[in-house]
């Protein structure tokens, strides 16, 4: 039972993260771009940035959410065939984001 609120406040965690990255803002919570130089910052279109990096955190904190109301239903075959899938994901937004021009400016 603790497992189950803990899972669902990460869940909320990402969610609410992810809202205020869509709102353009919160550039800061983002790793890698938070300790950029200025001249480096510069690069980036901060707003798109956010926006995607919100995009997804509103996705994980949903996987997660459905993460644990199976783990609650024990059912595991399926929450262990979705994790490939979530960090295939992950890792396909990852190179998109730093190989798209459309976030570069």
């Amino acid at each position: 039972m603790v497992g189950l609120v803990i899972g669902f406040i990460v869940a909320a965690a990402f969610i609410i993260w992810g809202a205020v990255l869509c709102t353009g803002r919160g550039a800061l919570l983002i790793a890698g771009y938070n300790t950029m130089s200025g001249d480096e910052k510069a690069k980036w279109d901060e707003r798109r940035l956010c926006r995607s990096t919100g995009k997804m955190m509103i996705g994980s904190g949903i996987w997660v959410f459905c993460l644990v109301l199976l783990s609650f239903f024990d059912i595991t075959w399926f929450v262990l065939a979705t994790i490939p899938v979530f960090l295939l994901s992950v890792i396909a937004w990852v190179v998109y984001i730093n190989k798209s021009p459309k976030f570069r400016r």
